[in-house]
């Protein structure tokens, strides 16, 4: 275990007056990839070759992108569509230009969940743009809708940081732009199916039967994750006291859910455990055994296994995850394809080592605590 001791010159936290984190020193704060997201609800129907959808974001880094991955919905034979980025008109709408030009695509027919191509387009960081989506080419009493997530997050998948243009715009007809308060469902590429890390919603739902523990001599699973400086003051640290997931069971389970939170050299910081009639695939918080301070920036594991004896290689614990729609997809989604990433043990579930999955899940965990920043001439002891 590691115990922090502060001597602290001034005893007053240390109050940012200007902060661009989620929270200040002081705050407590809510972490972890626990949203739901999905693309199942619809954004806009267009049906006119004047109706117009978009997406909006704020870049925080700056950025080249030159396609754009979304869900249509009922593309008929012979649709096209137009596809392209504009500049924010100041008010939170597009500005009604092409950046860099735009790209006319023929969607597959059907429901696809595909890229669409435009111009190759520079954002710099610090500005707000649109990715707008409109009918090219559309048959005499056809359409087709625009699918996404009905949520409205303040933040983004990436990193958390938080982005209040994060959200949908729609004109239909060719009037006035309104405001479609939903995240959508998009994620953005430079290159064929290459996604990019930042501003992006890459999941299509929940799922639970891809993160396992298994029994016998299999492996177990966990989740790799790390606290960003888009959340906290850059080398902050966050007292925490409990962590919240859900799990669902074979039928054969008998054990209670193990549950340890590691750093990344495997040295565990605090264990808990889930009573064997509570792992019902309902959402669960258990309490660490000590109260543990993450440092932001570094990297910790929580892993889950079987308390006592396991039980034979067929019997399993499924912990939620969230589902990005791609492999290719994993650089948009909870801290892209190495900062928030699941795990797996070795055989047997004895964690002296683990690899990281490949692929597009992120275990869906959620914890919270309170954010401290040590003032200038403080002196932190760690032993």
């Amino acid at each position: 275990m590691r115990n922090i001791c502060i001597c602290v010159a001034s005893m007053l936290l240390c109050v940012l007056s200007v902060s661009a984190q989620t929270y200040k020193s002081g705050d407590t704060g809510t972490f972890g990839g626990f949203e739901t997201y999905n693309y199942n609800g619809v954004m806009m129907t267009l049906n006119a070759t004047n109706d117009y959808y978009a997406i909006g974001f704020t870049a925080f880094e700056d950025l080249t992108i030159d396609r754009v991955k979304t869900r249509l919905v009922g593309i008929d034979s012979g649709t096209t569509i137009r596809v392209g980025v504009m500049a924010d008109d100041g008010s939170g709408f597009p500005d009604g230009t092409y950046m860099a030009g735009s790209g006319v695509s023929n969607p597959t027919v059907g429901n696809p969940i595909e890229y669409y191509d435009f111009g190759s387009v520079s954002l710099p960081a610090g500005s707000v743009y649109h990715v707008v989506f409109t009918p090219e080419v559309l048959g005499v009493g056809e359409s087709f809708m625009v699918y996404g997530y009905k949520a409205s997050y303040a933040h983004r998948v990436y990193d958390r940081q938080i982005d209040s243009h994060l959200h949908g715009s729609v004109c239909n007809e060719g009037g006035a732009w309104a405001a479609n308060p939903y995240n959508g469902f998009f994620v953005l590429g430079n290159g064929s199916d290459v996604a990019i890390s930042g501003p992006s919603q890459p999941y299509m739902g929940q799922n639970t039967s891809l993160s396992s523990s298994l029994g016998g001599g299999g492996g177990s699973i966990g989740q790799r994750f790390t606290i960003f400086d888009t959340e906290v003051p850059a080398g902050a640290s966050v007292l925490i006291s409990n962590i919240t997931f859900v799990a669902s069971k074979s039928a054969n389970v008998t054990n209670d859910l193990l549950v340890e939170l590691r750093e990344d050299d495997l040295n565990v910081l605090a264990t808990a455990s889930l009573p064997n009639a509570d792992i019902d695939f309902t959402s669960r918080t258990v309490t660490w055994d000590s109260p543990v301070w993450l440092q932001q920036g570094t990297p910790y594991l929580v892993t889950f296994g079987f308390l006592g004896e396991r039980p034979s290689s067929s019997d399993y614990i499924y912990l939620q995850n969230n589902l990005a729609t791609g492999a290719a997809d994993s650089d948009a989604t909870w801290g892209g394809a190495s900062n928030c990433v699941p795990i797996k043990s070795p055989a047997g579930g004895v964690w002296s080592s683990y690899s990281i999955l490949g692929g597009r899940i992120d275990i869906r965990i959620q914890f919270t605590g309170l954010v401290y920043k040590a003032p200038k001439g403080t002196l932190i002891l760690v032993k």
